[in-house]
């Protein structure tokens, strides 16, 4: 028994560190940066996008999580409860304005998503409207998840987690909070929030800023 789980510790081991990501389709015409995470030696592309630079890669972590499929490409999907602990030193998980600066440099909310998605159907539905990455940023449909319903809208959303935390009417503030949303439907970009998530232990995408 003993050997027979180290065989399989072993496998699931080659089986990650062999996954690629030569599925991804970067803009060829973006000079893009790179970045090298020593917590787990994890290598990311960046970009600069107007006065701000981005990993333009989702985050990642080795996971044998089955909600977590194709993490190579997709990245990890994480929940809300260490998000300002995620990213490496040097780099900090984005508020609603810092991402606010990047939608309106992209022209606003009604039209950056189709900036900021990869282009073609590898990653995204059809009809993934209005997609260009002309930014470089490379938004893939990593859908999220939670405990209730596991793996939700793969291809279909993006959904990236803010460092806000989300206030309502009467001042209330818990452990909620903000994310951006992208569609394959559409070219916009809008915020909501995770206390209109009534499942437990939702899981999205995170995008890293540098400091």
């Amino acid at each position: 028994m003993k050997k027979l789980l180290i065989a399989i510790q072993i496998f699931i081991l080659i089986l990650f560190a062999s996954c690629a990501k030569d599925t991804i389709e970067f803009n060829s015409t973006i000079n893009y940066g790179s970045f090298t995470d020593a917590r787990n030696d994890e290598v990311y592309k960046t970009v600069e996008i107007g006065d701000q630079i981005w990993m333009a890669e989702n985050l990642r972590s080795f996971s044998n999580d089955p909600n977590e499929v194709s993490y190579c490409n997709y990245g990890k999907l994480y929940e809300d409860s260490h998000l300002n602990e995620s990213c490496p030193e040097g780099w900090h998980l984005p508020d609603t304005t810092e991402w606010q600066t990047l939608i309106d440099f992209l022209g606003g909310n009604n039209y950056a998503g189709g900036k900021l998605k990869e282009v073609g159907n590898t990653h995204w539905e059809s009809p993934n409207k209005g997609a260009t990455n002309s930014c470089g940023f490379t938004a893939l449909g990593a859908g999220s998840a939670n405990y209730l319903n596991g793996l939700k809208d793969r291809k279909k959303s993006a959904e990236f987690w803010t460092s806000t935390l989300y206030s309502d009417e009467y001042g209330f503030s818990g452990s909620s909070y903000y994310y951006v949303s992208l569609s394959n439907n559409n070219e916009s970009v809008y915020f909501d929030n995770s206390s209109d998530n009534f499942e437990d232990f939702e899981r999205k995408s995170i995008r890293c800023i540098k400091n």
